[in-house]
């Protein structure tokens, strides 16, 4: 059978056609071979990245409890510095206050002590005794928080003065050259000390030879003789009121020396 020009036309598009499939399922697998071998190297590099970021995000979290552990050791170290320092200060310049205390001894009179309200020392300590009935028999005159007393009464009611500075050595037990008549009694003393000054009201009642002292500690101020606050109530069965009974009662004295 003898072919015609346009079966071998038909025949050379058919070989093309074919021939063109050929080639691009060859270039699809290629193709998918190179997809393949590039997800591959992705997904590699993706891991690596990956065990990186976590890798350095353990190394940032230990830095960081490195980092908390040191900003707490360097704040115990400053906590105790300060401690320190404080403990320096307190022993250098004296801290707490002094207060009055009854002996009930033998014989007709009461001797007195002193002593600190801590371990720590206190210096520069000036003490002056006052007889509180005896001041309020002065003539006298208020004028605001202030009492004016006139100067000759107010030096008879004075029953006591240290005569000079002393220390104290914090809570230990000191005597002072001072007696009292065993009765009931009602005492002002004031201290004036290196890094406090403050005012004692003393009640002492003896009775069935037992003495019983009730007492109120304020802090006074340095400048102006102001009351700045209650240190210390050893007795809070004692009202206010009968503190105003024998006592010119948390007012400054003012000597009158015109008197």
């Amino acid at each position: 059978m003898k072919l015609e020009l346009k079966d071998y036309i038909n025949i050379t598009v058919i070989l093309i056609l074919a021939l063109s499939a050929g080639v691009y399922s060859a270039y699809q697998y290629i193709d998918g071979v190179k997809k393949d071998r590039k997800n591959e190297e992705t997904s590699i590099k993706l891991s690596k990245a990956q065990e990186k970021a976590l890798k350095a995000t353990e190394e940032i979290a230990f830095a960081q409890k490195q980092t908390i552990k040191k900003t707490n050791e360097l704040v115990e170290a400053q906590k105790t510095i300060t401690n320190l320092q404080d403990e320096i200060i307190k022993q250098v310049l004296g801290n707490g206050y002094p207060k009055l205390n009854v002996i009930n001894s033998k014989g007709e009179n009461f001797d007195f002590f002193i002593q600190g309200n801590n371990q720590y020392p206190i210096f520069k300590i000036n003490i002056r005794i006052t007889d509180a009935e005896k001041i309020l028999n002065c003539n006298h005159k208020f004028v605001n928080e202030t009492v004016e007393i006139d100067k000759s009464c107010y030096d008879k009611s004075i029953l006591f003065t240290s005569g000079g500075a002393f220390d104290l050595n914090g809570d230990l037990m000191q005597s002072i050259s001072f007696t009292h008549s065993k009765r009931n009694c009602y005492l002002i003393t004031e201290f004036m000390c290196k890094n406090i000054r403050l005012v004692q009201y003393s009640i002492i009642k003896f009775e069935n030879n037992s003495v019983n002292h009730s007492y109120r500690i304020y802090e006074i101020s340095k400048t102006d003789n102001s009351f700045l606050g209650l240190l210390e109530n050893n007795n809070s069965t004692i009202s206010e009121s009968e503190y105003k009974q024998h006592f010119f009662f948390k007012k400054v004295i003012i000597v009158d020396f015109a008197k």
